[in-house]
């Protein structure tokens, strides 16, 4: 490595994943939005959080917890459109930016992240089941976004309890 080229990467950019750091994140959404805190374009923050981290590193070893953290990644980055993007905030803990062109696209998101996990977990390539919730918020401003988080975490919450209650 070499460089201040390298190091801004290394300092944004998520070594386990290859996606955007909490720090990458940060970075990207501050630059969907003017000087005076005016969304550029419509968006909307998804919070995912991976279902059952701890059993898979707990059973089979945290190498195997972090290519599913990885697998996890992948199927999210797959479901992207150009101009969105995800993070890593930290363990299995993922934020998303999605741009917001019609009225179907954030549902669309969400079922392509859930066909791709599935199809991982059709192909058997793991002893158990890939799996993770999903809350949304729409943004409507700056000052809005801390909010936003917190309601697109919120709702993730709410559907990571409700599968549990099903288990």
């Amino acid at each position: 490595m070499s460089g201040v080229a390298d190091i801004m990467t290394l300092y944004i950019q998520d070594p386990l994943t290859g996606i955007n750091n909490r720090r990458g994140f940060e970075k990207r959404i501050s630059e969907m939005f003017d000087d005076e805190g005016k969304r550029l374009k419509d968006i909307a923050i998804v919070s995912i959080d991976m279902d059952e981290l701890k059993y898979i590193n707990d059973t089979f070893g945290h190498n195997v917890g972090d290519e599913a953290i990885k697998e996890t990644a992948n199927c999210i980055n797959s479901a992207l459109k150009s101009g969105e993007f995800v993070a890593r905030m930290g363990g299995d803990e993922f934020a998303v930016v999605l741009i917001i062109t019609d009225s179907v696209r954030l549902g669309k998101f969400i079922r392509d992240v859930r066909n791709n996990i599935r199809e991982i977990n059709k192909t058997g390539k793991y002893p158990f089941e890939l799996s993770s919730s999903i809350g949304t918020c729409e943004v409507t401003d700056w000052h809005g976004l801390t909010d936003a988080m917190k309601k697109a975490d919120k709702a993730m919450y709410l559907e990571k309890k409700a599968k549990k209650k099903n288990r």
